[in-house]
């Protein structure tokens, strides 16, 4: 048995004789700022996990997004939402003609979580299994990457919509996702691999309800057919919260972190910037930004036409050729506000990481300067060099990155930051460190929140 003293080094190592009562993290979003930098960064916070709170699909995020543009926007700013309510634009012109350029930043609204089939209720009929059941469950498959152990023994809800007789009705109800009793669980002595004791196709979620009819009933639903005109997304009923000295958990971080510090850079600047700016908040990006809203559809293209002809920089929409857009965006500048990644213990026990080049919590935003990994988006050396130098002078705190792991497994993983760069925008991806990933609780920390949405600020207004 190997001696420890009781800091928990080996006996002999030369680090027993530190006094840990004198060590202390560095934590540079804190250190040496005033009294009243923290206690913006304090505001910012809750501001910002009072938004988290009232969020968890897309429409949601949409319409707070909407409610902030009411309270905080400008004359000039328009809101443009997609037929799905599941995406946006927050646009502000800017003095310079769009010829010369645009800035984007654009972030996503939906977040890992349950998704109900298109014929997802499910009744035990066998008159002898029948009373094991609890009633009506509801058949879900993972949408985003997500750990199906995580989701089990706690309750959810489940929201989302229908289009039914072209009207479109908000459906919102609790239900349960059960998890084997330990009294009757043998999955620890028959050495079950993690990914065969929870699979994806067991993710039933308990109802409540006797019969099919009633459950129905309930959700405002005629049949079962009107299931395929719905959209519902189980989700956990967990609330953000502030432990520590500045950490932040919560469900959905990824990537609401990135749509609020964004929207509101643009709404708390009260100047008119030099170029138009655009703040998007695109669906679907954790299956790949396809579909109505996504990063990958023509929602963006929708957008810049309108904006293009209502700016009177061009008379009609034929005027508007490919040529012409492919040189506003050698001229733009597009900020992927997606959250970056950022270790945990968790993480460096696994063994993982890079330690040198992930990210790293009270660091200040993260900038991603990673070079064709993840995906194979590449960044130049000149970009990078025109977002660091301005910003060093801005008083900004942040940290630049590159690829979390230690080698490289994402040759597939296809992000936003693609879908624009293929569209000639030069392209880096600036985000909040964020810790235990596509979890039902994420990590963030509140200093690198704010400096993450001033650096947004700096980037709109000064450069």
């Amino acid at each position: 048995m190997v001696k420890k003293n009781r800091q928990g080094f080996k006996i002999g190592d030369p680090r027993r004789s530190v006094d840990l009562s004198q060590l202390t993290r560095p934590v540079p979003v804190f250190d040496n700022v005033s009294k009243r930098e923290r206690e913006k960064i304090n505001l910012f916070a809750k501001q910002y996990m009072k938004f988290q709170d009232n969020v968890r699909i897309s429409p949601e995020v949409v319409k707070e997004t909407a409610l902030l543009v009411e309270k905080l926007g400008s004359l000039e700013d328009k809101l443009i939402i997609n037929d799905d309510q599941t995406a946006f634009s927050l646009i502000r012109p800017g003095k310079k003609s769009m010829m010369e350029g645009i800035r984007i930043i654009y972030a996503h609204n939906d977040s890992p979580c349950l998704k109900a089939k298109v014929s997802p209720a499910r009744f035990e009929w066998d008159p002898d299994d029948q009373n094991l059941h609890t009633g009506v469950e509801l058949d879900t498959i993972n949408y985003g990457g997500i750990h199906p152990h995580q989701w089990t023994g706690r309750s959810l809800e489940v929201r989302g919509w229908s289009i039914i007789d072209g009207k479109r009705k908000k459906i919102q109800f609790p239900v349960y996702s059960p998890e084997t009793a330990a009294h009757t669980d043998t999955r620890l002595e028959e050495e079950t691999e993690m990914s065969e004791a929870h699979l994806h196709e067991t993710l039933d979620l308990d109802t409540g309800y006797r019969n099919v009819k009633d459950f129905l009933k309930s959700i405002g639903l005629r049949g079962e057919e009107d299931f395929a005109r719905s959209r519902l997304y189980a989700v956990p009923l967990i609330k953000s919260a502030m432990f520590g000295q500045g950490y932040i958990t919560g469900y959905g971080h990824d990537d609401r972190a990135g749509v609020f510090t964004a929207v509101r850079a643009l709404l708390d600047s009260k100047k008119v910037p030099d170029y138009t700016t655009m703040i998007f908040g695109f669906d679907i990006e954790e299956i790949g930004s396809a579909g109505p809203g996504g990063a990958d559809d023509k929602f963006f293209e929708r957008v810049l036409h309108q904006t293009l002809i209502e700016n009177e920089e061009v008379g009609r929409l034929e005027d508007i050729t490919e040529a012409l857009k492919l040189e506003i965006a050698s001229k733009s500048l597009a900020i992927a506000a997606d959250v970056e990644f950022a270790a945990t213990t968790m993480d460096l026990e696994e063994g993982r990481i890079d330690p040198w080049n992930i990210a790293k919590f009270g660091y200040g935003a993260s900038i991603n300067c990673s070079d064709g990994i993840m995906g194979g988006d590449q960044i130049s050396p000149q970009l990078i060099d025109s977002i660091i130098s301005p910003l060093k002078n801005k008083n900004n705190i942040f940290q630049l990155t590159g690829g979390p792991m230690i080698a490289d497994f994402s040759s597939e993983i296809i992000s936003m930051n693609n879908f624009f760069s293929w569209r000639g925008y030069p392209t880096i991806n600036i985000g909040v460190p964020t810790g235990s990933m596509h979890s039902v609780e994420e990590l963030i920390h509140s200093g690198d929140l704010y400096h993450t949405y001033k650096l947004y600020k700096t980037i709109l207004n000064d450069f």
